[in-house]
């Protein structure tokens, strides 16, 4: 280990100055030592089973540099802030599994959950890529754009489960389902399409009260409506234009 300290003392002996001794591969110090300027070493450590304090009045700051000097990394630990400067910050588990990397072009999280336990949820400027996005249990899950808009693709297919609850998807103007090339399955045993128009409203108001059973009508452009029972389906100009 290699020091270099600027030091201000009153007696030197010849295996050291008092608690700060030089020995054959570098300088042991037994207690605690007071910087007045800069600490340059290649090692620093503490005695087996002891452990290792920095203390510094206002803040800390760690410099590593490059082999002409300059600054590559630095980490400061200032009053109430932690920062890293570094072009690839990186956290690994004590097995060397990679659970959380960032650099100029992306933030990966390799844990095997990603856990937002904030009120506000989270907030992303950009997209996300993800295989799964869950809520906690007995929590619901909510996917929100206040002003713009949000889009799901995937390469091969998107589900949509709900084990314990409803699945509701609300808009101002139009909710659009799209199969370019299969088709919309409605797979279940109870289907209900409420408020759809009943064509002649005034002369069927009767029997809008009394019948149970309506014909569903299609218009031409796939809107639609319904008749009373006895009714044929005929294009409505109201409806159907």
């Amino acid at each position: 280990m290699t020091f270099y300290l600027k030091i201000r003392f009153y007696c030197c002996f010849q295996e050291g100055m008092g608690s700060l001794k030089i020995v054959g591969n570098g300088v042991y110090l037994d207690g605690e030592a007071y910087l007045m300027d800069r600490l340059v070493a290649s090692n620093i450590r503490s005695r087996a089973g002891r452990s290792l304090t920095f203390e510094a009045a206002r803040n800390l700051t760690i410099h590593a540099r490059k082999s002409d000097a300059r600054v590559a990394n630095k980490l400061f630990l200032g009053d109430g802030k932690l920062e890293c400067e570094a072009a690839t910050f990186k956290i690994t588990s004590p097995l060397g599994k990679e659970l959380f990397s960032a650099d100029q072009r992306q933030v990966h999280v390799g844990a095997a959950t990603l856990r937002v336990s904030g009120d506000g949820g989270a907030v992303f400027d950009g997209s996300i890529q993800t295989p799964l996005v869950r809520a906690e249990a007995r929590h619901e899950l909510l996917l929100e754009s206040p002003t713009r808009s949000v889009e799901v693709t995937a390469a091969e297919g998107i589900a949509l489960e709900s084990r314990a609850g409803d699945i509701a998807a609300t808009c101002l103007t139009e909710l659009r389902l799209t199969s370019k090339e299969g088709a919309i399955h409605l797979n279940s045993g109870n289907i209900m399409l409420q408020k759809l128009p009943i064509v002649n409203v005034t002369s069927a108001s009767s029997m809008r009260t009394s019948a149970l059973v309506y014909q569903m009508c299609i218009c031409g452009d796939g809107k639609i409506f319904m008749v009373p029972p006895s009714w044929e389906c005929v294009a409505d100009a109201r409806i159907c234009s």
